[in-house]
């Protein structure tokens, strides 16, 4: 089967007369991105394409210039994954050791709970705009990602909801198809509505053959959720990061004065790494110097 051409995008909308609200994320292109940049592993990508999509489903229900970090903290070799997105459909995703690999766990699956850890806690954290930032935190319960949102969302913002997160990668690392769904039904949603809806969701498949099979996302969701949709929204998703000169220079304020007063002594310029897009940046001994100054102040 093709790999689906289609851009990244974000859907959100409503379902059975509006008892029902739906996002839907498809990260393609995006993943495939970050992939390539953080050179990660087969499984690693999953991973880091799992935590990409649930942030950027849950930056764009933040609107605006409002902001989410979701950390990931298992207890699994890839150490904590973190990810960042903007109400505005920006998105990014690292990891401290996305190169590890695993064997293939069960039906020849790769084994992302086992590199994730099937113990932790995830926070999510929401930069709102106010005084002090909206933090939620809830344990790690498979590893899989998807059913540990799902569980965020129950027992942390104390909404019901069903979370679905796939990312389909070959051996060359090429992503043939990301994206995920968040459906929540409202507080006024009938029993018969939620079994229904219970019901659809259980025998819909694999996420990613549904990526693959489908370019549009609409039809995507009806067949997830077996019922037509009113769309709300329709919004283009991209990878984005944010790093700068200015705020390589800010990292390293972290260090002491002798620590940075070494660099000036060996004539070495330091180079801070993005962690996030892998760009490089030689920071000038003048700006070092600043920074010294600024310390004995």
């Amino acid at each position: 089967m093709e790999r689906s051409g289609a851009d990244d995008l974000y859907l959100r909308a409503v379902a059975y007369d509006g008892q029902v609200r739906v996002f839907f994320a498809r990260t393609t292109r995006s993943v495939e991105e970050i992939v390539r940049m953080q050179e990660t592993s087969m499984t690693g990508a999953a991973a880091l394409g799992r935590t990409g999509t649930m942030a950027a489903i849950m930056g764009k229900m933040l609107k605006g210039e409002k902001s989410v970090t979701i950390y990931v903290r298992g207890n699994g070799p890839i150490g904590t994954i973190i990810a960042l997105a903007d109400g505005e459909g920006h998105f990014r995703v690292t990891a401290q050791h996305p190169e590890i690999e695993l064997p293939l766990g069960a039906h020849g699956k790769l084994d992302v709970a086992g590199l994730v850890g099937r113990r932790g806690m995830i926070e999510v954290v929401k930069d709102l705009g106010l005084k002090e930032p909206y933090r939620g935190v809830s344990p790690i319960i498979s590893g899989e990602l998807a059913e540990d949102f799902t569980y965020y969302f129950a027992h942390s913002e104390q909404t019901p909801s069903a979370v679905g997160l796939g990312v389909l990668v070959r051996p060359d690392l090429t992503i043939e198809a990301a994206g995920g769904f968040l459906v929540q039904p409202l507080p006024d949603a009938g029993e018969t509505v939620i079994s229904s809806l219970e019901k659809h969701i259980e025998k819909m498949g694999a996420l990613t053959t549904l990526l693959q099979e489908e370019s549009d996302a609409e039809r995507i969701l009806r067949r997830i959720i077996g019922s037509d949709i009113e769309v709300l929204e329709r919004a283009p998703l991209a990878f984005r990061c944010d790093c700068s000169y200015e705020r390589s220079l800010g990292s390293l304020a972290v260090l002491t004065v002798e620590e940075l007063q070494a660099y000036i002594d060996q004539d070495e310029r330091p180079e801070v790494r993005c962690a996030f897009c892998k760009r490089r940046y030689l920071i000038e001994l003048s700006d070092v110097e600043a920074l010294i100054k600024r310390a004995h102040i």
